[in-house]
């Protein structure tokens, strides 16, 4: 039952018990008692607003603003990784330095999915919904690359293979596109 469908319930058992009250007593009032107050039952219909319930616009900001350091400094540092991934160079350091970059990179793609998710869940409001419809589609962009599939688990270096290389372009240009979108919620943060 949901909340408003229980606070219509109480209220109309409340109405039955206090009219069942009011009319047990009925003419028992002693003279010069006031009145009793009237009973009035609330339906559904006049309990809910005339406007749907919308998220505020800081809540739907929150879960973009939740994302967009993840988001920026990935495709800030995606083209200084691709050419670590190719140069595979700097021995140990530069294993580790490989495998962090790609790290960051998977976990830009699942922060993606978490958004996604997260702005599937509110209700947002029509001023926002181009908006929030362009962000989700290239926050999708990152999801689609499927870089895990294409190029391994986390804190492993990308597999150098022709479909990652097709997968980290996807992801590249799905960067482009969320730092794109990013920069147009700059009034909601």
């Amino acid at each position: 039952m949901t909340y408003r469908g229980s606070i219509w319930f109480i209220t109309v058992v409340a109405a039955i018990v206090l009219g069942g009250c009011q009319s047990s007593t009925r003419g028992a009032a002693p003279a010069g008692a006031a009145p009793s107050a009237t009973t009035t039952v609330v339906t559904p219909s006049s309990t809910t607003s005339s406007s749907p319930d919308y998220a505020t616009d800081k809540q739907i900001a929150s879960v973009v603003a939740g994302g967009e350091k993840l988001w920026r400094d990935a495709a800030d540092k995606g083209t200084e990784c691709r050419i670590k991934y190719v140069e595979k160079g700097g021995g140990v350091l530069g294993e580790i330095e490989r495998k962090t970059c790609y790290t960051n990179e998977l976990t830009a793609s699942m922060s993606a999915e978490t958004a996604i998710r997260d702005l599937s869940q509110l209700r947002i409001p029509p001023s926002m919904e181009d908006l929030v419809a362009e962000t989700m589609n290239s926050l999708q962009m990152l999801v689609d690359s499927n870089l895990e599939e294409a190029c391994g688990p986390s804190m492993n270096e990308p597999k150098d293979t022709k479909q990652c290389d097709e997968a980290m372009g996807a992801q590249m240009w799905g960067y482009t596109s969320v730092t794109g979108v990013l920069d147009k919620w700059t009034p909601y943060f």
